[in-house]
């Protein structure tokens, strides 16, 4: 949408006011208060405005009709969605922020397109990668590290560390157990 008019625009010429209100409204599917907003007026001004244009207004079952209508306007064609799930690897919230939808209607796509979801995969810690495959008394050197986020990591991997400090920026990281 655009900024909205000015008001003395507004006001000054109401046919113009009606004629763009009317032209969003029946041509174009706007709701009330999408013109409202972009016109820079009440939602009741452009149903007024409307009603007097000779404009019918939308019912309530008409309004919910358009609504659905609109969302499935852009909905999700199956072969662009197994590429970019499938093929590319990208995540719902990708995929969702890419095609401009919710996170919540990919997952929908995703069931009604019968595309196998992929089986959850906790992130792994790039800083700290070499502790996945550390067997007991096997240690690394690391710069800085966060005690809370190796502590944190060894207790989900279900091992225990320890921390050593070579000098006042290096450590080793030992696995115990």
């Amino acid at each position: 949408m655009m900024n909205p008019l000015p008001l003395e625009t507004i006001y000054t010429s109401e046919t113009g006011f009606s004629q763009e209100a009317a032209k969003l409204y029946v041509d174009e599917g706007w709701t009330l208060r999408e013109i409202a907003i972009h016109l820079g007026v009440s939602h009741e001004t452009v149903a007024q405005r409307l009603r007097r244009a000779g404009v019918k207004l939308r019912t309530r079952g008409e309004r919910h009709a358009a609504r659905q209508t609109k969302s499935h306007a852009n909905g999700i064609d199956a072969r662009l969605l197994r590429e970019l799930y499938s093929e590319e690897g990208l995540g719902v919230g990708q995929i969702g922020r890419r095609l401009g939808i919710s996170r919540t209607r990919v997952y929908y796509a995703l069931r009604r397109q019968n595309i196998p979801r992929r089986p959850f995969e906790p992130l792994r810690s790039k800083k700290y990668a070499r502790l996945y495959d550390l067997k007991p008394g096997e240690s690394f050197e690391v710069d800085r590290p966060s005690y809370q986020a190796v502590y944190n990591l060894a207790r989900r991997q279900k091992m225990r560390v320890s921390l050593r400090q070579i000098d006042e920026c290096r450590y080793w990281i030992t696995r115990i157990a």
